[in-house]
């Protein structure tokens, strides 16, 4: 909406709304510059972000400078400005940086409570399969062999359709 009015406002709050995401993930020093510096040098491989993002991520810091700073062409002396396909960038930047510091983890974590979910139904489903009490050593070897053939019926019947291997 911002965009269509101004790009450099837009440029502008997308600096701002990037820097915000970044405080947010723990890179703080005093200027948005630095924080982009701390992410791109980035050791944890858990808190890298793609190469793809890499390369772009200080363009929104670089447009966003335009739009909150005079700065000029140094040979027309102009005042640079921000274009509306160069705002339009910037938000499609920030939109990959959410989709890697919230939708994905997100996404994830879901996946992981689903399938979470999904083992505890069929431990539960087994361990009330198997849950007469052993009155015996051989009712336990018994039980144990039913749960092995269980599971691995229950594996073979998800699995390739051409059998193990």
């Amino acid at each position: 909406m911002v965009l269509s009015i101004s790009p450099k406002a837009s440029a502008a709050l997308s600096r701002r709304c990037l820097q915000a995401v970044l405080r947010a993930h723990g890179y703080k020093t005093k200027d948005l510059a630095k924080e982009i510096d701390l992410l791109l040098h980035e050791t944890d491989p858990t808190k890298a972000i793609p190469q793809s993002l890499r390369t772009v991520v200080d363009a929104v810091r670089n447009f966003g400078n335009f739009s909150a700073h005079p700065i000029t062409d140094v040979t027309t002396l102009q005042i640079i400005d921000v274009q509306p396909e160069e705002a339009e960038w910037c938000l499609e930047v920030l939109d990959e940086c959410f989709e890697h510091f919230y939708v994905r983890p997100a996404r994830a974590a879901a996946r992981k409570a689903a399938l979470d979910a999904k083992l505890s139904q069929a431990g539960n489903l087994l361990r009330n399969e198997f849950a007469a009490p052993a009155t015996s050593v051989a009712g336990a070897i018994t039980r144990v062999h039913l749960s092995t053939l269980a599971v691995n019926h229950r594996m073979n019947s998800t699995s390739d359709p051409r059998g193990p291997r």
